[in-house]
């Protein structure tokens, strides 16, 4: 079942920065969108979002689509004396959607915690209620090699249990674990 479909829109602001784009994401997809800076990719989202318009061709979403988004953080290192378990806590994170933390891990404080303990923290905090997309701008960003790979199987999991049911993903960082026959790509030049 497609959530979304993108048929030759042109994405931008006043002037065009994407002409043309046409994907879809169904059930248990994840949409790998890369490209260099300025190409869009924030703004596709945005567009996905509906906080921008398109600009031309046509956009079908889903009714009743609901979503949740996660912005590009540029730096993880701000003092903060919480433990993850406590910013879970702030966002009402159900008990079992936090076991994809350990307890050990849950009761690290932020500044502690690895970047991808970090980066689970956040994503985590987006999981409240079920969602049917998550878009993660930018996810492996301060995050080592091995960590992006525990994320991607993450991912998976995620979507698996049922958690979302498909991911749209913005990165420079493209882990070598795209050869999921549910992952898709998109390249914006």
């Amino acid at each position: 079942m497609r959530i979304l479909e993108a048929n030759t829109i042109d994405i931008g602001y006043k002037k065009v920065l994407q002409r043309g784009l046409s994907f879809d994401v169904s059930k248990g997809d994840i949409l790998f969108v890369s490209g260099a800076n300025g190409t869009g990719k924030t703004t596709l989202i945005k567009t996905l979002l509906g906080e921008v318009s398109v600009l031309s061709g046509e956009l079908k979403v889903k009714d009743g689509l609901r979503t949740q988004y996660l912005p590009q953080l540029l730096q993880y290192d701000f003092p903060l004396s919480l433990t993850l378990d406590e910013i879970l806590d702030i966002y009402e994170v159900p008990e079992r959607i936090k076991n994809f933390l350990s307890e050990d891990q849950r009761d690290l404080c932020w500044q502690d915690a690895s970047g991808g303990q970090k980066q689970k923290t956040l994503i985590l905090s987006r999981l409240s209620r079920n969602q049917d997309i998550l878009f993660l701008d930018e996810p492996f960003n301060h995050v080592d090699k091995e960590s992006s790979s525990q994320l991607m199987n993450f991912f998976q999991e995620l979507i698996f249990e049922g958690f979302i049911s498909s991911l749209v993903i913005i990165s420079h960082v493209i882990p070598s674990e795209l050869n999921h026959e549910n992952i898709k790509g998109l390249k914006l030049q």
